[in-house]
């Protein structure tokens, strides 16, 4: 550009408009120029050869903040998901903790499509009966897709302390988890993730009446697998919807 050191006019005063890396690149007749005419070049007001820079770098932060605005929205709603989901599944349990404490009541189940939270409601039950000490024993067994009777007979001996003879078929093995499990007197049973139904006669669970005070709680996937255990009563989990959401 020829601009010249001893140039008195003030024309060129709205001429010099541009961002900092054009002023770079600037190439002058006269060297002495361009440091004496940078002073101008930045005073001129909205023409700052830095204005450019710093609404490149506005904008940027500007960008930066609307990730993040849109990051604390997904969390947020992430959170309210989570509450719902916890709300729901609280209520759940506490239909079942209502139906566990009505005496006329034996047999209650939790059924649902897989991680809906079914175990998590029994857990949420166990967990307030065990510090309320209504039961004087509270028998948590996981039954699995694999049912096997001898293994669920010995997965409760475990938790009452019995030891079955060496001896001992199933009948008898029966036999003395039902004694065992009597005297115990008020329990509550709950048998987790359960896929096929059984007698619990067979097994050496006694039938949960209104007079022995006993209860049974399980939880399965399917409705059919719960009317195959003769229960009472039973609730359906279900994901919340996205409507729900």
């Amino acid at each position: 550009m020829p601009f010249s050191v001893g140039t008195s006019s003030m024309t060129f005063q709205e001429e010099i408009r541009g961002t900092g890396k054009w002023w770079d690149t600037l190439e002058w007749d006269d060297p002495a120029t361009k440091p004496l005419l940078h002073p101008l070049f930045k005073e001129v007001k909205g023409y700052n050869c830095n204005d450019n820079d710093d609404n490149d770098s506005n904008d940027s932060d500007e960008e930066e903040e609307e990730d993040n605005d849109d990051d604390d929205d997904r969390h947020e709603k992430e959170a309210s998901e989570k509450k719902k989901q916890l709300l729901q599944r609280l209520e759940k349990a506490d239909k079942n903790l209502d139906w566990i404490m009505n005496a006329k009541i034996g047999i209650v189940s939790a059924y649902g499509m897989g991680e809906v939270g079914k175990t998590t409601i029994m857990m949420n039950i166990n967990n307030l009966l065990k510090d309320a000490k209504i039961f004087q024993s509270i028998i948590w067994v996981t039954v699995s897709e694999d049912l096997n009777l001898t293994r669920l007979q010995t997965d409760i001996v475990k938790k009452v302390e019995l030891h079955f003879k060496e001896d001992d078929n199933e009948v008898s093995k029966a036999v003395a988890l039902h004694e065992a499990l009597m005297n115990r007197q008020k329990f509550l049973l709950i048998l987790d993730d359960t896929w096929k139904s059984f007698s619990l006669k067979q097994v050496g669970i006694p039938k949960p009446t209104e007079e022995n005070g006993c209860k049974i709680a399980l939880t399965s996937r399917s409705l059919d697998i719960c009317s195959g255990m003769k229960i009472d009563k039973s609730i359906k989990v279900e994901e919340l919807s996205k409507e729900e959401v």
